[in-house]
């Protein structure tokens, strides 16, 4: 993983790659560069996520889906319902959002299990392939985890709010349990 350098005054002027901002000269900001790539730069407003730091294809999709789990989560914790169907409304996008984060994870597990299937065919004994299989197992594990989330809250009752306060409390825990590498 890339590490993340503050420079405090550039000395040539620069384009944030994530908003198209002039970085004048004099003006402060932030710049990494990942292993057989080129240099990022980004003014201090974008500072970069960890899918933007990787350099693996499959990392990036699943710190996509934790990224896009802790912003709902944001979103929903943060969110001020004006009724019970403001609230079924933000829950049945959260909903969409989850699962596409979750069809996202099981797509990589699905590829870390064909990469892990392709190295067996050539290798019988591999400690990558051992090592892809087991994080397609994790994939699978997570998707699963993202898919029981249940989002059956009676707005209707009182409470509704801590019921949604612990949907919140479900997503954060999910995205916290993403695959590592």
């Amino acid at each position: 993983m890339a590490r993340i350098h503050q420079v405090k005054r550039a000395r040539k002027e620069w384009t944030c790659q994530e908003c198209g901002v002039v970085i004048a000269k004099g003006d402060p900001y932030l710049w990494w560069k990942p292993r057989y790539s080129y240099k990022h730069t980004r003014c201090l407003e974008h500072y970069p996520k960890m899918s933007d730091r990787t350099t693996s294809d499959k990392m990036a999709r699943l710190y996509e889906a934790q990224e896009s789990l802790e912003s709902i989560a944001n979103d929903l914790s943060g969110y001020n319902c004006q009724g019970s169907t403001d609230a079924q409304e933000a829950i049945s996008v959260a909903q969409s959002s989850i699962e596409e984060a979750g069809e996202l994870a099981n797509e990589v597990g699905e590829e870390y299990q064909e990469a892990a299937d392709n190295i067996h065919q050539a290798f019988t004994e591999s400690e990558i392939a051992d090592r892809c299989e087991e994080i397609a197992g994790e994939c699978e594990s997570w998707y699963s985890g993202i898919m029981e989330i249940d989002f059956q809250i009676n707005l209707d009752e009182e409470g509704w709010q801590d019921a949604i306060e612990a949907l919140v409390g479900e997503i954060q825990n999910i995205a916290s349990d993403m695959p590592s590498y």
